[in-house]
């Protein structure tokens, strides 16, 4: 397996690690995302194009990866500030309790 050379980015604050691999015609990649120095996700990829082709076709993948976590880090934000916060059925009653006598 030969492997190519190691690219990195930084997209809207997320570093993004690509590495490329070629075998018996078929290439192969994958994307690590990093935000803050911690592991978000991976973005994988294996194709018969080329090198070149498979390093794009990750990094439009790797930030539309990170461009879906903005949305939906928005929307949750969004959503706890219009609605209080839920209980899990499994926890209501369990707050205060009235003595009996």
């Amino acid at each position: 397996m030969k492997h190519m050379p190691a690219e990195s980015f930084s997209y809207r604050g997320v570093c993004v690690d690509l590495q490329i691999e070629c075998a018996r015609g078929l290439v192969f990649g994958h994307a690590d995302l990093l935000a803050g120095g911690e592991f978000m996700n991976r973005v994988s990829l294996g194709s018969g194009r080329s090198p070149d082709e498979v390093r794009e076709r990750l990094r439009c993948l790797a930030k539309a990866k990170i461009d879906l976590a903005e949305v939906v880090r928005t929307a949750e934000a969004e959503c706890a500030r219009c609605r209080p916060a839920a209980v899990h059925p499994a926890k209501r009653g369990q707050g205060r309790r009235k003595e009996s006598t």
